[in-house]
């Protein structure tokens, strides 16, 4: 069953990418502020966060971007039969006024 399509089902990809680019700036910004003595980064409590938290936007952006290629291709597909419908009920009216008009014509001839 096809899940039914919210107005505005699109701002949240905008949204998600927005919160991702933010989260992704301010590790870009702070890291490698602090090292030890061996060169590895030593972080605090707000960049942990931040790292768990784009993790979890990761996650959720790889699903809700999973949901939408479903969502794309059901609308392909549900596309492509009204395409089909609307070539049939032309066939059909061509198909009629095809019997309409040689009809007409064996009458006159």
């Amino acid at each position: 069953m096809p899940r039914e399509r919210k107005p505005n089902d699109t701002p949240w990809v905008t949204k998600l990418i927005a919160h991702f680019m933010l989260h992704v700036f301010f590790l870009y910004k702070y890291s490698g502020e602090f090292l030890n003595e061996t060169g590895e980064a030593i972080i605090d409590e707000e960049e942990y966060e931040l790292i768990a938290k784009l993790q979890e936007l990761k996650g959720s952006y790889r699903t809700d971007y999973d949901q939408w290629k479903n969502l794309k291709s059901e609308i392909n597909y549900c596309q492509n039969l009204v395409n089909q419908c609307q070539n049939r009920l032309l066939q059909g009216k061509v198909n009629i006024f095809i019997r309409i008009f040689n009809r007409t014509l064996s009458f006159r001839i």
